[in-house]
């Protein structure tokens, strides 16, 4: 059996009168993406009544509150009535709304706090610490874990 043969569309004519239709070439300078510098913070955790808990710790400034929190139950084990201050151990400056960012506190706070690079954070020179006071109650164990020898 023969295949019929393929049949192929015409090329048109006139590809002179298509050239000069034809619109420049526009050459783009190449887009250079800029690095974001993300702000970072040395937190000073402070331990009311007993200094010997005291540390430091690197963060970034998008930090929410609900990560400290969680960063101190596990520094501390099972802890309840958690307050945190910023500067000072007052009323007016506890971080009471887990959903808000470091930044946002810094924002409200006199004077205003600024970040760094993860860099200039990590030179004594350049480190931006602010300072967290802190105070818990840690959960009492019921008298039935208390008596293990029963």
């Amino acid at each position: 059996k023969r295949v019929p043969h393929c049949t192929m569309a015409k090329k048109k004519k006139g590809g002179k009168k298509e050239a000069a239709d034809e619109k420049p070439v526009v050459m783009h300078a190449p887009v250079v993406a800029v690095e974001e510098v993300v702000p970072w913070v040395t937190l000073s955790l402070n331990l009311m009544n007993w200094e010997f808990m005291n540390f430091e710790v690197p963060v970034r400034t998008s930090t929410y509150l609900f990560s400290i929190r969680k960063m101190l139950e596990d520094r501390h084990g099972r802890i309840q009535d958690l307050k945190i201050c910023l500067g000072n151990f007052l009323e007016e400056k506890e971080m009471t709304d887990e959903m808000l960012t470091l930044q946002e506190y810094f924002d409200k706070n006199e004077p205003l706090i600024e970040g760094v690079s993860k860099e200039q954070n990590e030179k004594e020179a350049t480190k931006v610490v602010v300072k967290l006071y802190y105070d818990f109650k840690p959960i009492e164990a019921g008298p039935i874990l208390l008596d293990w020898q029963a």
